[in-house]
């Protein structure tokens, strides 16, 4: 009888040790992570598909290297020479192929210069992204 006694005591000691680190683990973790929800610009925009048409790639106002930092992925129009090189850039080599890229990526946001594409954008494109926006200049992408 004393044993059994002494055997729940114990089981609830360690039951209420484990208790107490455990919450005092969660709490740490809580407070050392870095937040997923600072209210940032990039935050707020989501994921984005840029399509580099000529003007845009000839331009030296935009930054690559810190946009590419972003939730970004370049879709090179056929025809235009792009030089930087990334796992988040992509060279399409038929307008068929660079609407078929948009449609898979699936992105929040298609940013374009409609007036340097050779074709307009298929009527299903929208279905696919988010929010289509046409780009005036290029500093509309160096925010």
């Amino acid at each position: 009888m004393r044993s059994r006694d002494h055997s729940r005591r114990l089981l609830g000691v360690v039951g209420a040790i484990s208790a107490v680190c455990v919450t005092g683990g969660l709490i740490a973790y809580w407070a050392l992570s870095p937040s997923t929800s600072d209210g940032s610009k990039q935050e707020r925009r989501g994921s984005r598909c840029i399509l580099v048409t000529k003007t845009i790639a000839d331009s030296n106002k935009i930054n690559w290297e810190s946009l590419l930092k972003e939730d970004v992925v370049l879709v090179v129009v056929p025809g235009v020479m792009f030089l930087h090189q990334s796992y988040k850039v992509i060279r399409c080599s038929t307008m068929s192929g660079l609407w078929s890229c948009v449609r898979h990526l699936k992105k929040k946001q298609l940013l374009l210069k409609p007036d340097d594409l050779e074709t307009s954008m298929p009527a299903d494109v929208p279905r696919y992204v988010g929010q289509v926006i046409h780009i005036a200049s290029e500093l509309d992408l160096a925010d």
